[in-house]
C-alpha cells in the first residue's frame, strides 16, 4: 500500500491505472462509510442553503422596510395640504354618488322586470 505522499506525487495516468486495477482489495465497509459521508455533506449543504435563503429574505425585508418607511410630509403649507384633501374627498364623494345612481337605476330596472314577469303569470 502506498503512502499519501506517494499517491500525491503520482500522475493522473498512474492514478487511473491504479483505480482500474481489480487486484487491489477494497476495504470492507468502504461503501457504507462513503455513503454516510455523502449523506452528511448533503445535509450540511441543505442547511447552508436554508441559512443563505433565510438571510436573503431577511435582507430583502430590511431593505424594503428602509425604502417604505411610511408616509412622508409632502406639503410645507398646511393650507395647500387641506386643499388637496378637499379635492381627493370630492373625487371620492362623486364616485360614491355615481355608484349609488348606478345601483338605484339597476334596482329600478330589476323591479320593472320582476313586475312584468309577475303580471304576465297572472
Amino acid at each position: 500500500m502506498k503512502s499519501i505522499e506517494q499517491i500525491e506525487k503520482m500522475s493522473l495516468g498512474d492514478l487511473e491505472k491504479v483505480s482500474l486495477d481489480e487486484t487491489i482489495p477494497v476495504p470492507s465497509g468502504l461503501a457504507s462509510r462513503a455513503s454516510g459521508l455523502i449523506r452528511k455533506q448533503r445535509q450540511i449543504r441543505a442547511g447552508a442553503i436554508g441559512i443563505a435563503a433565510s438571510l436573503a429574505i431577511l435582507l430583502g425585508v430590511g431593505i424594503w422596510q428602509n425604502t417604505h418607511n411610511g408616509l412622508k410630509d409632502t406639503f410645507s403649507d398646511p393650507y395647500l395640504a387641506y386643499v388637496e384633501i378637499e379635492k381627493t374627498l370630492s373625487k371620492i364623494g362623486n364616485a360614491v354618488e355615481n355608484s349609488a345612481e348606478v345601483v338605484e337605476s339597476s334596482q329600478e330596472m330589476i323591479d320593472r322586470r320582476i313586475n312584468k314577469v309577475l303580471n304576465n303569470n297572472r
